[in-house]
């Protein structure tokens, strides 16, 4: 019986912990950034990369209401471009490998407020920053700037 016991707190103790330590990314997102790029070369499409404060910041929780889970933009979104989610939460702990690759990733963009979205080539350089606060305007700033990335491809070649 004994021998029991510190199979099963154990367990509990993972059960219970488990939310601590992972982060609530929506449907559809992915947060490795390095598989986020081979997958916009290998789709074509761009990255946009969301850098969000998400359980302490009430623009990126209003953001993902107003946006993220909005069905025009997710249909959108699936169908154009690789969708990127770079958390920096206050009360949730994230792996340390995620919390590293979100911090090199907010230095090499420059981002200093939350939520900042960038859309990405495929290389990983900016395109441009999306502004809008409506799933609407986020869909077209999207569009225009992956308009703006192809003149530039075309321009290039």
């Amino acid at each position: 019986m004994k021998k029991m016991v510190f199979p099963v707190l154990l367990a509990l103790l993972s059960v219970v912990a488990l939310p601590l330590f992972s982060a609530d990314v929506p449907k559809g997102w992915g947060t490795d950034y390095d598989a986020a790029l081979a997958r916009a070369a290998k789709e074509k499409r761009p990255v946009l990369a969301l850098f969000t404060g998400s359980d302490w910041c009430p623009y990126c929780v209003q953001l993902e209401k107003k946006v993220l889970k909005d069905s025009s933009f997710q249909k959108f979104a699936e169908k154009n471009v690789v969708l990127l989610y770079l958390d920096f939460p206050r009360k949730k702990q994230l792996d340390a490998k995620l919390t590293e690759q979100n911090k090199k990733l907010r230095e090499k963009y420059g981002v200093r407020g939350y939520p900042t979205s960038l859309l990405l080539d495929a290389q990983g350089k900016t395109i441009g920053k999306v502004t809008a606060r409506n799933a609407r305007g986020y869909i077209r700033d999207i569009e225009q700037l992956a308009k703006k990335a192809q003149k530039m491809d075309k321009a290039k070649k």
